[in-house]
This record gives structure tokens, C-alpha cells and sequence, in this order.
């Protein structure tokens, strides 16, 4: 898909142009296969928390559920087999999105899936699919974009080997009811990772090396994929040696040149090291001049 057009409220969720109806998922598989996948897929909670995301070898299943006004982000690259699934908000800034993509696949993406929740939030998700396919299109650039829409009401959204599929919702259908409640859904093991102790943890509580260094001890106690567990050892390494970078500036000047030298979303990745960076110049620029006023009255 080249763009996005025609953003719209189908049936059940949001549609566009070109987008392709979600199949059913464990219609491939049998019942060996089902118990198999089932053991070793994953889900983000069973509560639909937005800001989830998981990683793993795409032959493991990675599932989300409650996509109302959010939208779900699926990127997958081939050559390594593994994939990348992400609930996003419908107030995520465009900036996230790119660092999702950047961060959580460093290793490239070959295909990129785009899945909007519920028609009745069409408007919203007018603002986050095109931004969400602007992030892809800027960080993956040679990555195949399409969109998928719901072909059940409510459906838990499944990843799996660079597809994405549904499971309809156990619940909504119990309910038998033109206006079901959703209660969310996981059918695979819970890993409950969402943006608030992740993310921001990264961005705001990683500002030197002994914050980083007691991150990497924190996130190493949880029973993560290894897949999610190398890649974000892989964004706090990569952080610590621009930090290093940071904390190696020896004037205001030279702290102001190197912050030029990279995009607009450096600033707010890095802005709690930047911030106590400049601290550090006013401290000793404030030392100085105390000094000096010292000095002077020892002089009189």
C-alpha cells in the first residue's frame, strides 16, 4: 500500500482503501497445532492496556485485545524471523511510533501490518493511521505497508509469522447483543509489558550510566521473551554511549552543537540527560563566579 485513503467506519472496525479483512486464526491449525501455539503464544494482558507491545521469534503468536479508539502496529522481518506487535493509543505522538519502530526493530522490517480498532472511533483513527504509516515509512523504508480491518466485533488481534489474524471474541458472542460489552481477551500466556514502566523508564529514568546500569539490572528480573529482553539491553547500550557523548561536551557551546547534529525527537529522548547536563554547566558557571567574588573581597 502507497498511502493511505478513504479512512472510513466498516461493519465492525475502522476500514480504508484496500484494506483486507481480518481471517479467523486457529482455522489453520489443528488440534495438535492449537495446544502447541497456545503453550508458547503471547498476549499483552487480558485487559487491553494501550501503550502494550511484545516481541518474540514470529513462530510464536503475539496477541492484543480491547482495540477500540487505539490501533495496533505489526512489524515483522523475515531474514530473522522475528516480529513485533504494538497497542497503540489513540493520543500517541508520532514521535513514539517512530521510536517503536527504530528501537524494537533495529534489525529491519520487511513487512509492516496497520489494524485500526472500532468503526465507531473511525474519526480518530483518521489522525493515527496515517501517522503510524508515516512512522513506518520513515524508519522502514523499503517495508511492504498494508492495513487490516475486524471481520468480527471486538476480536483479539493475533501476530503470527508476518500475518495478522483474529479471534473472535469469546465474550461479545455469549452476549448475543447488537451493543456487546468487551471485557478484553487473551488466549496465550500474559506479558504484561506496557509503556509506563518501559518506555518512559527508558526516557526519563535512564539519564547516566548508574541509572542505566540498575535499568538493565531491573528489566533482567522479568520473565520476558528473549527476543524483548535483547533488544532492550540493545536500546540501553545504545543510549548509555550517547549519553557518554552528552556527558564528554565540555562547554554549553559544544552541548548545543551536538544536540544540532540530530532530529527534533533526540531532545525529547534525551532530555532528562541534557537537562542535567546543562545543570552541571550552571553549577560550575555559578562556582566560578563565586569564586571570583570571593577573591575579589580578599583582595580589597
Amino acid at each position: 500500500m502507497k498511502s493511505l485513503k478513504n479512512i472510513r467506519s466498516g461493519e465492525f472496525g475502522t476500514v480504508c482503501k484496500g484494506s483486507t479483512p481480518l481471517k479467523p486464526f486457529w482455522a489453520h491449525f489443528d488440534k495438535h497445532e492449537r495446544l502447541k501455539l497456545k503453550h508458547i503464544g503471547l498476549s499483552t494482558n487480558a485487559d487491553g492496556f494501550p501503550r502494550s507491545f511484545l516481541k518474540s521469534s514470529a513462530d510464536k503468536p503475539l496477541s492484543t485485545s480491547f482495540v477500540h479508539s487505539c490501533s495496533v502496529m505489526y512489524l515483522y522481518n523475515k531474514p530473522t524471523n522475528t516480529h513485533f506487535l504494538y497497542h497503540a493509543s489513540e493520543e500517541v505522538p508520532k514521535s513514539e511510533l517512530g521510536y517503536m519502530v527504530k528501537n524494537f526493530m533495529p534489525e529491519g522490517c520487511t513487512h509492516a501490518i496497520i489494524k485500526p480498532g472500532d468503526g465507531y472511533w473511525s474519526d480518530v483513527h483518521k489522525i493515527t493511521l496515517p501517522d503510524m504509516f508515516d512512522a513506518i515509512r520513515q524508519n522502514a523504508t523499503d517495508a511492504i505497508i498494508n492495513v487490516y480491518h475486524d471481520s468480527t466485533k471486538y476480536p483479539e488481534i493475533v501476530g503470527y509469522k508476518g500475518m495478522l489474524y483474529e479471534i473472535p471474541n469469546r465474550d461479545v458472542l455469549l452476549q448475543n447483543n447488537i451493543n456487546p460489552e468487551d471485557y478484553g481477551q487473551a488466549s496465550f500466556t500474559i506479558s504484561d509489558i506496557q509503556g509506563f514502566d518501559t518506555i518512559d523508564a527508558i526516557k526519563y529514568d535512564a539519564f547516566n550510566r548508574e541509572s542505566i546500569e540498575e535499568l538493565k539490572k531491573k528489566f533482567a528480573k522479568n520473565s520476558w521473551d528473549i527476543e524483548m529482553k535483547k533488544v532492550v539491553n540493545k536500546i540501553l547500550e545504545g543510549r548509555e554511549t550517547v549519553i557518554e557523548e552528552i556527558e564528554d561536551c565540555k562547554t554549553p557551546q559544544e552541548l548545543e552543537s551536538f544536540l544540532t547534529s540530530h532530529d527534533k525527537s533526540f531532545a525529547e529522548t534525551y532530555w532528562r540527560a541534557l537537562a542535567e547536563k546543562r545543570k552541571s554547566f550552571t553549577l560550575k558557571q555559578n562556582k566560578s563566579k563565586s569564586h571570583l567574588i570571593c577573591h575579589g573581597r580578599k583582595s580589597v
